[in-house]
């Protein structure tokens, strides 16, 4: 008997906010991050929280997280506080290929207050899973086991990829390797990384 155990769990949801809120969000992400910023690349920036009480903007979009990323919980668990950081992308810049042990948590969640606006008409599955410029990818167990040189006859390297839409935001386990291929866009891109771990 040939079994497949173990799929990873991930979650997708449409957080129908308004293109109004998005451009505030947006706003207010460009001041934090101006503030922080020390450096070119993206992850060299002094530690901060955006989640910490202080914006606005950003407490707004945790408090409609909060029913949503709630979904992946079991039983009476509950979310400590959350942490976020906004990542800034310009055109040519990607994400490697990488987990979060930099901030150890146990879920890593992601927003886009930008992209093409989603087809309520259309199914979102549909519409998030494809392979495109921008496009975010959570790969499958097997790449991150340092064990294993080579796969085994039955593994092979799969990524599961979403295409960045406004308002869509995914939740996955932050032992996940995931990446983000180049920005073309004009301008900057920006999204929130949520850090999410469970309260035992």
């Amino acid at each position: 008997m040939k079994l497949n155990l173990f799929p990873i769990v991930f979650g997708l949801w449409n957080l129908n906010r308004s293109q109004e809120d998005d451009t505030r969000l947006c706003k207010e992400l460009t001041d934090i991050h101006n503030k922080h910023q020390i450096g070119s690349e993206i992850w060299e920036r002094t530690p901060h929280n955006i989640f910490d009480g202080s914006n606005e903007e950003c407490n707004l979009l945790y408090k409609q997280s909060i029913p949503l990323l709630s979904e992946m919980l079991s039983g009476k668990q509950e979310f400590l506080p959350f942490k976020g950081i906004e990542v800034f992308r310009s055109k040519g810049v990607e994400i490697m290929p990488h987990t979060d042990s930099a901030e150890p948590c146990h879920l890593q969640a992601v927003y886009f207050p930008q992209g093409d606006e989603i087809d309520i008409n259309i199914n979102l599955m549909t519409q998030m899973n494809k392979y495109c410029e921008n496009g975010f990818a959570i790969c499958s167990p097997n790449w991150h086991v340092p064990t294993v040189k080579q796969p085994t006859p039955w593994e092979k390297a799969d990524k599961y990829w979403f295409k960045p839409h406004r308002g869509l935001l995914i939740v996955f386990d932050s032992r996940a390797v995931h990446f983000q291929k180049p920005y073309m866009g004009e301008g900057e891109f920006i999204q929130v990384i949520y850090h999410l771990n469970i309260k035992y």
